[in-house]
């Protein structure tokens, strides 16, 4: 894919990720994918475990958004920067930036790695003193 083509697929993804549609979310990935985030460093292999992931992740944050800053393409997919905004159940919805790296075989992603530092979220939900 050239970049729009990148930058349109990355925005659709993005969407899914909001709304609580993990079915929705889970149809971008490969069946043999490999998901790694903050919360699961160990990974997430295969989209039906992947799916189950998303619908309790998302069932528990139905009305986050997220927003791409930067794309770059890299071989195989692309890097992107974004911003979320993660809504908490008590106080100011948190603003998270983070990055993922995101590997496509065709318009399926295979590799999905999340970064963005946890800290400030498990501070805000009262989980970990702010350091």
């Amino acid at each position: 894919m050239d970049r729009r083509a990148l930058e349109a697929y990355c925005d659709a993804w993005f969407d899914a990720w909001a709304g609580n549609r993990p079915d929705l979310l889970a149809s971008f990935y490969a069946e043999d994918c490999l998901y790694v985030d903050p919360a699961r460093p160990q990974g997430i292999r295969g989209r039906e475990e992947l799916r189950r992931y998303f619908a309790r992740l998302l069932a528990a944050n139905p009305g986050w958004e997220w927003r791409r800053e930067r794309l770059d393409p890299v071989e195989g997919g692309f890097a992107v920067t974004y911003r979320a905004r993660i809504p908490l159940p008590q106080g100011e919805p948190l603003d998270l930036k983070g990055m993922d790296l995101v590997l496509l075989r065709g318009r399926e992603i295979v590799v999905n790695e999340v970064h963005f530092d946890m800290a400030l979220w498990l501070h805000r939900l009262g989980r970990v003193p702010k350091g």
